[in-house]
């Protein structure tokens, strides 16, 4: 890490310049060239606030994140936005996959000051760490209701300079409410939530293109599984339907990469077809086990079809010599027409003169009538203006309907299909790739040894038992070695302590390779795990915290939502159930009940946020 000193203009006073090339993480290294003089989170950051009664400017993304490249580019390369931070600031950078239980804090106080939230982060803190104002993108200039971000800077300077007294009131409101939110009182447990969150979650479906709610749409596994488990115990065919519909949707839109498998973040538009196009590991894992459960229901060879060509996409992008799994991967890559430049979804994108210059005019064609391919592109849900002329191939909402044109069975044109997709993965073989974060999380890789170990027992595949199995080793060796998790082994060595969510995915994916090969030692295990994580992360009030109490960590920290990861929680609740189900022993299915009734409040008032938790209460009725 570099300690010299560089003078700033104005008033000549020594700066420590920009601490973040010695880093480990890929997005703090990301910036290392900034004129921005970021520090990383500590207290030497924090020392320098309080010595110099400056507010911090905090900073929170992680490096496969487009609207954070975006505002890297935009604001923190500027030369003037970076003097003024330099000279009114102390800036501070988080990479929110490294530190989950920063980025909760301030993600929380997002939520609570605009009702809403994402990354990047942008927060202003006190210098005893106090939110008082933040947001997420800030465009350079105002654009509409945002203001440029410099401009918000300058605001926020002659607000510090003059109402002091005033931010710091606003910083001890913001966090009492903040504290406020984490109280809870325990009460009994309802199974009337199973069938109230199951009512609320289908009064948001969307009946035409599939999915719940409205655009942009998420993957969010938890709602297909709930709804697959739900409707099969009630033997309710039109509750399994809504699931299995929202996985079809997906699977023939633009989130779906329908070239090399896996699935994009999300979709920009309602019917899944314009994807924001980074891929994430917990996306993957928890994707490719919703489909292996849809296939286990139906027997239908699509779902199998779309798991096995997601975890492949994985084993074969994400995976590293050692067995465990990456992060993802930028939804950005090097722009095929513009030197020196990234474009989002380079990568994926296709000419329509490209195609016909590689493909015969039969396969074209069929490209045409089933992608909806066309010369001048077939994007039409396009807010930033990014993707003219270009296709994304996704299944017209006819593509049935323009099988029977050909007259051939569907079965031989999807042959036909597979053929042309297999011709098209090799020529983007030869692109360059979006660039790849290689951190190696504990908690995403318990998701991903889960998919592996079910998809071994679903398709009777060798090959992904060995893949869980090898992973899995990588971490049992650790823990036992140290007797505890890390969050991320960083290569430099430094401690990244565990947070719950660590203890309780790589818990459920050593139950998976369990209850899928019947090998003690994975149980063993998952009961020794569980047992620090009750020493690390229990409350004293019967629920659990999600993070170890940290000097620099503001709240204990505890997820009510079940979003594009369960929250850990929910999790711990099945892990607990499914030990006391295999075990015998009640102790922990007493534990279990006891922290699922420390969500009695959240699920009183809106079950249909915490689907995991309701697919527990559904195992407690009747285990499967």
């Amino acid at each position: 890490m570099s300690t010299r000193k560089v003078k700033q203009s104005g008033r000549g006073n020594e700066r420590p310049e920009n601490q973040l090339a010695g880093e480990a993480s890929p997005y703090l290294r990301q910036h290392a060239d900034n004129p921005v003089h970021w520090q990383v989170w500590g207290e030497r950051a924090f020392e320098q606030s309080r010595a110099e009664n400056k507010p911090i400017f905090l900073s929170i993304g992680y490096s496969t994140c487009h609207w954070c490249h975006v505002m890297a580019h935009e604001s923190f390369e500027n030369q003037d936005v970076a003097e003024f931070l330099n000279e009114h600031f102390v800036s501070i950078k988080v990479d929110r996959e490294e530190r989950p239980d920063v980025d909760q804090v301030y993600m929380a106080a997002c939520h609570l000051l605009s009702g809403s939230g994402g990354w990047p982060l942008s927060f202003f803190l006190l210098p005893d760490l106090r939110p008082f104002y933040g947001g997420t993108y800030f465009p350079p200039q105002a654009y509409g209701n945002r203001p440029g971000f410099l401009q918000l800077l300058q605001s926020i300077h002659q607000a510090w300079q003059d109402q002091q007294p005033q931010l710091k009131e606003s910083a001890g409101e913001v966090l009492a409410q903040l504290k406020q939110q984490e109280v809870y009182s325990s009460g009994p447990i309802d199974d009337h939530w199973v069938d109230r969150g199951a009512r609320q979650i289908a009064d948001s479906i969307d009946t035409q293109y599939g999915g719940f709610g409205h655009a942009p749409k998420f993957p969010r596994p938890v709602v297909p599984d709930f709804l697959l488990r739900h409707g099969k115990r009630l033997a309710d065919s039109r509750i399994q339907a809504m699931a299995q519909d929202n996985l079809r949707a997906m699977a023939w839109g633009g989130i779906h990469d329908q070239v090399g498998g896996g699935f994009h973040r999300y979709s920009v538009d309602e019917a899944w077809q314009v994807p924001h196009f980074e891929k994430m590991l917990y996306d993957q894992a928890q994707l490719a086990s919703s489909y292996l459960l849809a296939f286990e229901q139906t027997s239908d060879p699509f779902f199998a079809r779309i798991a096995r060509s997601t975890l492949d996409s994985v084993m074969r992008d994400l995976r590293d010599v050692s067995g465990t799994f990456y992060c993802g991967e930028d939804a950005d890559s090097p722009d095929l027409e513009v030197a020196g430049q990234q474009r989002e979804g380079a990568f994926y994108l296709w000419r329509h003169d490209e195609l016909s210059a590689h493909l015969l005019p039969d396969d074209l064609n069929l490209l045409e009538l089933i992608y909806g391919i066309a010369s001048h592109g077939n994007v039409t849900q396009d807010p930033h203006q990014e993707f003219s002329h270009w296709n994304i191939l996704y299944r017209q909402a006819d593509w049935r309907q323009n099988i029977v044109q050909l007259r051939c069975a569907e079965e031989v044109v999807e042959e036909r299909l597979d053929d042309i997709l297999s011709v098209l993965q090799k020529i983007r073989s030869e692109r360059p790739r979006p660039h790849r974060d290689e951190k190696i999380l504990v908690s995403w890789n318990g998701l991903m040894i889960s998919a592996l170990a079910r998809a071994a027992r679903v398709l009777g595949d060798e090959s992904f038992l060995k893949a869980a199995t090898q992973a899995a080793d990588f971490f049992v060796c650790r823990f036992q070695e140290q007797g505890r998790l890390q969050h991320w082994w960083r290569p430099d060595g430094k401690e990244c302590p565990a947070g719950l969510a660590d203890y309780t995915f790589l818990v459920q994916g050593l139950l998976d390779l369990y209850q899928a090969e019947n090998n003690q030692q994975w149980l063993d295990l998952a009961l020794q795990l569980s047992r620090v994580q009750e020493a690390l992360f229990a409350d004293g009030r019967g629920g659990l915290n999600d993070f170890q109490s940290l000097p620099d960590i503001l709240l204990g920290g505890r997820s009510d939502y079940d979003g594009a990861e369960p929250a850990p929680g929910s999790v711990a609740v099945m892990n607990y159930l499914r030990l006391g189900q295999i075990t015998g022993d009640p102790k922990w299915t007493c534990r279990g009940e006891e922290v699922l009734g420390s969500f009695a409040e959240a699920l009183n008032r809106y079950p249909a946020a915490l689907p995991h938790l309701l697919t527990a209460l559904e195992y407690r009725q009747q285990p499967w």
